[in-house]
């Protein structure tokens, strides 16, 4: 058991089961004492400007936050990460219209959204950078649970790292062909 110091959400908007996201929530539960699913049956699309289908959020201490997203990245987690890959998939279909992001992140006060279909290998280049980001930010930013030191990151797919997204009247606005 990897710890027990924080908790882990899953909310799908997917048109998932609970059978559906098992398989996820088994390895989950491998790595994490408190792990709590819901999911929320909008349908599509979500409605607003931009539709999230499937988020985790992560809360606990600064060393749970800060350790989390390495322990993702981390050999022994391959197994997690290919479920949850495999159950992005399943719930997304072939549908990738311009304003969803199939994946956000929430580790305490930042949220990291992933927009493209990704390998195990290029979830672990993302995973790896946002750990690189986490480190760098003060721990309040990070412990932040309102939005004034929270802020969103998107994927830059040139770049190959993680940058702010703009903040509009409904929120996180991230570009188009963000990854």
């Amino acid at each position: 058991m990897a710890d027990n110091y924080g908790m882990v959400a899953v909310e799908s908007v997917f048109d998932l089961s609970y059978s559906d996201l098992a398989p996820l929530l088994d390895e989950l539960s491998k790595r994490h004492v408190n792990v709590r699913v819901n999911i929320v049956n909008y349908g599509r699309p979500a409605g607003g400007p931009l539709d999230m289908f499937f988020l985790i959020m992560v809360g606990g201490s600064l060393l749970y936050l800060k350790s989390f997203i390495e322990s993702w990245a981390a050999e022994d987690a391959k197994a997690l990460r290919e479920k949850l890959l495999a159950t992005l998939k399943k719930g997304r279909g072939t549908e990738l219209r311009d304003g969803m992001f199939p994946l956000r992140m929430v580790v305490g006060g930042v949220r990291f959204y992933i927009r493209k279909p990704m390998t195990d290998e290029e979830f672990v280049t993302r995973l790896t950078a946002a750990q690189a980001y986490i480190e760098a930010i003060p721990d309040e930013i990070l412990a932040s649970h309102d939005s004034l030191g929270a802020h969103g990151m998107y994927w830059d797919q040139t770049g190959g790292n993680w940058k702010p997204v703009a903040v509009g009247w409904a929120g996180d606005i991230c570009p188009f062909d963000a990854g």
